[in-house]
């Protein structure tokens, strides 16, 4: 069944409110990088964007480039349109906006 937009501003909402609640509580900021992809990530591409994350055609998981790896790679008519790269909750994102770019520089 293909995503609709309502559904996925519903999806959306409720996977906002489970950050928040798990958020607000502790929970969540005691997650490393694969809990906060089973929680969040995955759900966000596959709930709210509509990518089908079990189909590697799709989403390649751990995709390699030159000067490392990225944590997913998500594909349309087989072709890399972009990368996805995971970090804890409470990650200092600044720190990794270079590898970020750097990656997507040399992929």
């Amino acid at each position: 069944m293909e995503l609709t937009k309502q559904q996925a501003k519903e999806n959306l909402v409720k996977l906002l409110a489970k950050f928040e609640r798990e958020f607000a509580s502790g929970l969540a900021s005691s997650f490393n990088e694969a809990t906060t992809i089973t929680n969040y990530i995955q759900p966000f591409l596959k709930d709210v964007l509509g990518w089908d994350v079990n189909d590697s055609a799709q989403v390649g998981p751990e995709h390699n480039v030159s000067r490392g790896r990225v944590d997913y790679s998500l594909k349309t008519d087989g072709v890399i349109r972009m990368f996805v790269e995971a970090k804890r909750v409470k990650a200092d994102l600044d720190k990794h906006i270079a590898q970020a770019e750097g990656k997507a520089g040399q992929a």
